[in-house]
């Protein structure tokens, strides 16, 4: 019954014009609701941006269609963002379909409410380089699926019933790139030890090249700013570690609530936030020991997105507000043929990382 339900929102609204409302509020009505998810993170709400709403009609007779309702800036200043607002218990498939419908390419910031202030969780669709045909010469990316059910956060058979123990799985996922053996839950994705030694041999293998030649000189130049980026990295932290490509793809119940899927959003943002403080912590306890009061040895946002880049995608998009140069890979589907385990200690015959 909530399937056929669902599948004749999804009529309905495909069926109204793009400028008008899917349901015009009837003269029993009684007030269209739009309460907005609670989350624990996000970044400012630019309210210039297109936006679209999605809101709950409570009629006299208790029922609670659901009513989309958009408002576009002039052609000439519309951008590529588009703010997403919600009601908490709109089913997440309904405005699945309506993002794709209305939203194709554009970012996306889904917008909660945090202590009585708006936030926009980030998602930002493809832009500056073009999807890849092939995989050759990447390594093979570790695809973790996930999905998100009535009963919470999937990961094959393991399932996480709450926002602390989905908050564990992605502090596990990320790890700690000073101490990346304190996180041995992704034995099979090693991290990269980047020394002095390893960031000598790549800037060799870049000195051989021929610069800014190839099919796509953008994601070229992009790979180089991130080796230099290594460098700066290593002059104020000294040895850190790199996760090889790797990726969360986040599918969902088309009627698990609105709610449910963006708590989950927010405690990605959140395992993200207070990893990069982390990072800011350490190097100044760093330089602390050592004596060294240079201010210039601070990381850099740059820095911190190469250290804990945002590794979660859904619907076809990467989380976090910009690019990173393996994005293009991420966005297409591999077929896993064995799943990443989830380990509860550490594995007996783990190698230990010098």
């Amino acid at each position: 019954m909530r399937t056929l339900i669902f599948l004749s929102l999804v009529a309905s609204l495909c069926s109204c014009a793009d400028d008008a409302p899917v349901h015009q509020p009837s003269s029993d009505s009684v007030d269209i609701v739009l309460e907005l998810p609670e989350i624990e993170s996000g970044m400012p709400v630019d309210t210039t941006l297109p936006e679209i709403r999605i809101a709950v009609k409570i009629d006299a007779r208790g029922n609670h269609p659901y009513v989309e309702q958009k408002r576009w800036p002039k052609p000439d200043s519309c951008g590529d963002t588009v703010n997403i607002y919600a009601h908490y218990d709109v089913p997440c498939g309904f405005v699945e379909h309506i993002i794709d419908s209305l939203c194709a390419g554009k970012d996306l910031r889904i917008v909660g409410v945090s202590s009585g202030l708006e936030l926009g969780i980030p998602f930002h669709a493809l832009h500056r380089f073009p999807v890849r045909k092939d995989s050759i010469g990447l390594h093979a990316p570790s695809f973790i699926p996930l999905r998100i059910g009535e009963a919470g956060l999937f990961f094959v058979d393991t399932v996480w019933h709450d926002g602390k123990e989905v908050m564990k799985f992605f502090e596990l996922f990320y790890g700690n790139v000073f101490t990346p053996e304190d996180s041995p839950a992704f034995p099979e994705r090693k991290p990269q030890v980047q020394s002095i030694s390893v960031l000598e041999h790549e800037a060799m293998a870049w000195d051989e090249r021929e610069k800014n030649t190839g099919p796509d000189s953008a994601v070229f130049l992009a790979s180089y700013n991130e080796f230099v980026n290594k460098l700066e990295v290593y002059q104020k932290a000294g040895v850190f570690y790199t996760l090889p490509p790797a990726l969360m793809d986040l599918q969902t119940d088309s009627m698990i609530t609105w709610k449910s899927f963006v708590e989950v959003l927010s405690v990605h943002r959140k395992v993200q936030e207070k990893l990069r403080a982390e990072a800011k912590t350490y190097l100044a306890g760093k330089l602390a020991n050592d004596g060294n009061t240079d201010t210039r040895y601070e990381f850099t946002e740059e820095d911190l997105l190469l250290l804990y880049p945002d590794r979660l995608r859904w619907n076809g998009r990467m989380s976090g507000p910009t690019e990173h140069r393996l994005d293009p890979f991420h966005l297409r589907v591999f077929k896993i043929e064995k799943p990443v385990p989830v380990v509860k200690g550490p594995p007996e015959d783990m190698e230990r990382l010098d």
